[in-house]
């Protein structure tokens, strides 16, 4: 008799304590559903860029984020950029190329009490659970949840800057400069590297370089995710070198014709799209943008 009521306690206790646990993991499933995201771009004057920005702006707040959009150009754009720019000019001594890449690390600070992601002006956001399936699994509120679709990284010497989410207080966190004085770090950044390749990724070395030494202090804090919603990237093969050769895909599906980015678009989280410069054809650029746009 006994034991039958041990065992009756014991199961109950069991499933209590069960109950409780899915009652609180649904509820920190609920309310991190229901944080804003901050979606931060950022771009000089170049229009092959900039030209991405509308399309961006469209898609992210379809998607009920903000989009954030960090304009380091020294002249201001013939037209007035719609949605929430925040103007830093590039200074005159530096490359404004190298500035709109780099800047985007600082940018998430602005907004400390904001869940802030950076990406890149012509990657293109096509369903909100890309960003929000990531989010419901980092360890706590003030955590970082990291994940990539490129074989590339992360390594502390190369750390992707795409995709990368924390409330901006813990940007502040890993890159702990005022707004005010980024352009000597930028600077000083620079300056280190060697022109080229190393030159241009000076963003994702630095990138690294602090994020791996702020994880090392708070691994709790830390998630890498498996992204397990497909990608496209949008534009000729060649590419450059980069695809497929130079920057092997996990689950990037190439679109090379309107028709695949058409027959794609639904099943696919974000679209990579290939620049102006890179051969794409004008045309097949604009029609695959008008596709994408939700």
């Amino acid at each position: 008799m006994r034991r039958d009521n041990f065992l009756l306690i014991l199961i109950v206790l069991i499933s209590l304590v069960s109950l409780l646990y899915i009652k609180s993991r649904r509820t920190r499933r609920d309310w991190f559903h229901k944080q804003t995201i901050y979606y931060i771009v950022s771009s000089n004057e170049n229009k092959n860029y900039l030209l991405f920005w509308p399309y961006v702006k469209r898609n992210v707040e379809k998607l009920g984020m903000v989009p954030i959009l960090i304009y380091t150009g020294r002249t201001k754009p013939k037209k007035k950029l719609k949605g929430k720019v925040i103007y830093k000019p590039c200074p005159p001594d530096l490359p404004s190329n190298n500035y709109a890449q780099i800047i985007r690390l600082f940018a998430p600070s602005l907004f400390p009490d904001k869940y802030c992601v950076i990406a890149d002006i012509d990657s293109i956001p096509l369903q909100k659970e890309y960003f929000t399936k990531p989010l419901m699994t980092m360890p706590q509120k003030n955590g970082w949840v990291y994940w990539n679709d490129w074989s590339i990284g992360p390594n502390c010497n190369n750390w992707p800057m795409c995709f990368n989410l924390a409330k901006g207080r813990v940007w502040a966190e890993v890159f702990p400069y005022s707004w005010d004085c980024i352009d000597e770090v930028i600077q000083t950044w620079l300056n280190s590297r060697k022109k080229g390749r190393q030159y241009f990724l000076t963003d994702q070395y630095y990138f690294g370089n602090h994020l791996c030494r702020w994880k090392d202090t708070n691994p709790h804090r830390f998630a890498e995710y498996r992204q397990t919603i497909n990608n496209m990237f949008v534009g000729p093969r060649g590419h450059g070198g980069t695809f497929p050769r130079r920057l092997k895909m996990h689950n990037i599906k190439l679109c090379e014709t309107l028709k695949e980015v058409t027959d794609t678009r639904q099943t696919s989280g974000l679209a990579w799209v290939s620049r102006l410069k890179d051969g794409i054809e004008p045309s097949f650029l604009k029609e695959t943008l008008k596709v994408l746009k939700l």
